[in-house]
């Protein structure tokens, strides 16, 4: 992997999970980090964010994420909603079901994005459409 912010020191003082990740990566594309244990502000040195900018310049956003995967940083793509059923993750995950709706017939919809005891909770029914239930709540209200 490059080293764009080479010759770059930061200090990092933040507790902050988010910034010591950040700290991470700085780390992995050349920077000198220096964790501070007593407080303070966390500086970049000058040039780290373009230093950084030219680290992502020739990356998509599925290649850098796999990139900062790779040095333990947790990071995923920003996607489109309209791509989210093509996603490989969400596909080999199983977070993808087909459901049968009125008037729709069968869609693709979302799994839960939880596991309880490794399993995913069973879609048990559709979402209703509009308007199907008014009668029965209103009845109920009467």
């Amino acid at each position: 992997m490059d080293a764009p912010l080479e010759g770059i020191t930061i200090r990092e003082a933040s507790r902050d999970l988010g910034v010591r990740y950040c700290g991470r990566l700085f780390a992995q594309l050349g920077a000198s980090v220096f964790r501070m244990t007593g407080g303070g502000d966390s500086r970049i040195g000058h040039g780290g964010a373009s230093g950084l900018a030219a680290w992502a310049r020739d990356r998509d956003s599925a290649a850098a994420a796999h990139d900062l995967q790779r040095l333990g940083v947790p990071a995923a793509p920003v996607q489109r909603t309209d791509t989210l059923t093509g996603d490989p993750h969400l596909i080999s995950s199983g977070f993808w079901a087909q459901m049968e709706r009125r008037y729709v017939g069968e869609h693709l919809v979302s799994a839960s994005p939880f596991r309880i005891d490794g399993a995913r909770p069973a879609l048990r029914r559709p979402a209703p459409t509009l308007g199907e239930h008014t009668q029965e709540v209103l009845a109920a209200l009467q």
